[in-house]
């Protein structure tokens, strides 16, 4: 036991301080990356239901012209691409939390950014493509009418 008055006290007090920093830094990025993670499982798992979202449309609506083919096309390659994202984006930022334990100074920092963009932007173009199939009303087409009860 340190002896009052011995100098001590203060260091032990900034340690202390010190110490509770860390332990709040660690518990922030600790919920930091929890809650990027959970976005990106999230958008993974909406983009494996999309995929289905198109092949329902075309079975149930069907395919009146070429250009709702192509915009059914096209949402499932967005699809498709926002879930080869979610893959690599998991396998990036492992990669980047060693890098960052091994304090190498090559994070793939610029890749993740990227990466994290690209998942957004498909799984936005797979939902809009989606969206503006049943709505589109093409010369020929038959649009969808609810039976009456």
């Amino acid at each position: 036991m340190p002896a009052s008055g011995s100098g001590d006290g203060p260091q032990s007090v900034g340690e202390e301080l010190r110490d509770r920093n860390a332990a709040w830094y660690a518990t922030l990025l600790g919920a930091f990356v929890s809650s990027r993670r959970e976005k990106d499982k999230s958008l993974l798992a909406l983009s494996t239901a999309g995929i289905g979202l198109p092949v329902t449309l075309a079975t149930t609506i069907g395919i009146p012209s070429v250009w709702i083919a192509l915009l059914y096309a096209f949402a499932l390659a967005a699809f498709l691409v926002a879930i080869f994202a979610a893959i690599r984006l998991f396998d990036l930022d492992a990669s980047h939390v060693e890098a960052l334990l091994r304090e190498l100074r090559k994070a793939p920092a610029k890749k993740l950014r990227a990466t994290d963009r690209l998942l957004f932007l498909s799984f936005a173009v797979g939902v809009v493509l989606s969206r503006s199939v049943p709505r589109m009303r093409l010369p020929g087409s038959i649009a969808l009418r609810r039976r009456p009860a």
